[in-house]
């Protein structure tokens, strides 16, 4: 049986500039978020290919651009706004995407009870 979601109080908005990635833990499930253009997109911590953690090292997502999330395993690059994979070995396969809102200026990610 599904469970309607809850909201996690994950942070500010305020802890974030643009193009910049965070990441936290839900219920023992890596994630992380990335914002760009004043927007903001949430993915489960885990790459396509072969389900390991994407960040280089704490909080650090995407490439040396800030264009693209990229996994720091086997440098697949995803879209931030969607999570769709456009080079390496998971072409065409995406991030499991998670959706936020956001409430008085804190970050809430929908997490199932």
């Amino acid at each position: 049986m599904l469970t309607a979601p809850n909201k996690v109080l994950l942070c500010s908005t305020e802890t974030f500039s643009d193009r910049r990635g965070k990441g936290f833990d839900v219920d023992g499930v890596k994630i992380f978020i990335v914002t760009l253009g004043g927007n903001y997109y949430a993915y489960i911590n885990r790459c396509p290919h072969q389900n390991v953690p994407l960040d280089w090292d704490n909080d650090q997502f995407l490439d040396c651009d800030g264009e693209l999330v990229q996994c720091a395993s086997h440098g697949a690059q995803f879209v931030i706004e969607s999570g769709v994979c456009v080079a390496g070995p998971c072409t065409g396969q995406r991030l499991t995407k998670l959706e936020l809102s956001i409430v008085n200026g804190d970050i809430f990610v929908h997490w199932p009870q």
